[in-house]
């Protein structure tokens, strides 16, 4: 699986929702419509399909409980400025395990301590927060340069069901606990990725993959107008 995504959001510290979005339609578009078919020339990875899932580095275990997934649900609120993350609680459940598996590109630990201190600095930070709109919340988040990538993969992860970061560098003679440089996107499963946010809000439906209830050959058909 080699062609890098190598195109990032610029202004890092500074980048706001419109901007994020913008990016996650210019480039997580293209890339989750090759991710299902899975094009070997696509460096496209996902951590829920055995068959083409990156071999993950191993990352501390953290415990995971109701009141975390509560934080995580509402920092997910104010920073997609969506109600799905509370109305999708098992979703979000599924999310937060993501992250509990997901390493630190920073670190070269083994095992890697895992990007979970980043989003559990994020959910403090938010907490933290004097009372205001979510849009507010979420814009000091985004302009705050400590959790600033955390607030990104959160947003990520929600819109395109992808992180965006630097994969294990699993090349021949590599060092254990190293990434390569630039960053890629890191799927989940099918379910997640039909999911996304990024398709109703685009009216559209998650590219290269079966829509429910079509059957047997559904796409053949030609479309028909229904008028409201």
């Amino acid at each position: 699986m080699n062609k890098s995504d190598k195109a990032e959001p610029q202004g890092t510290p500074g980048l706001d929702r419109r901007q994020l979005l913008r990016f996650v339609t210019a480039t997580g578009v293209t890339a989750a419509a090759v991710v299902q078919p899975r094009i070997a020339s696509a460096e496209i990875y996902e951590q829920g399909d055995e068959q083409c899932r990156v071999a993950e580095p191993a990352v501390k275990s953290v415990d995971l409980g109701e009141d975390l997934l509560s934080d995580f649900i509402a920092v997910s609120q104010a920073l997609t400025g969506a109600p799905e993350p509370a109305r999708k609680r098992r979703l979000a459940g599924e999310y937060l395990q993501r992250f509990a598996e997901l390493w630190d590109p920073t670190k070269t630990d083994i095992p890697n301590p895992g990007y979970m201190p980043k989003l559990l600095a994020l959910r403090d930070k938010y907490k933290s927060l004097p009372d205001g709109t979510p849009e507010a919340k979420a814009a000091k988040l985004m302009n705050d340069p400590s959790v600033a990538d955390a607030a990104q993969q959160v947003i990520f992860l929600w819109y395109v069901s992808a992180f965006f970061i630097e994969p294990p560098d699993n090349t021949i003679g590599a060092k254990p606990g190293t990434f390569r440089a630039g960053k890629t996107w890191i799927y989940g499963t099918a379910d997640q990725y039909r999911q996304s946010l990024l398709w109703p809000l685009l009216r559209a439906h998650a590219p290269a993959m079966p829509q429910p209830g079509g059957g047997p050959g559904y796409w053949a058909a030609p479309a028909k107008l229904i008028v409201a």
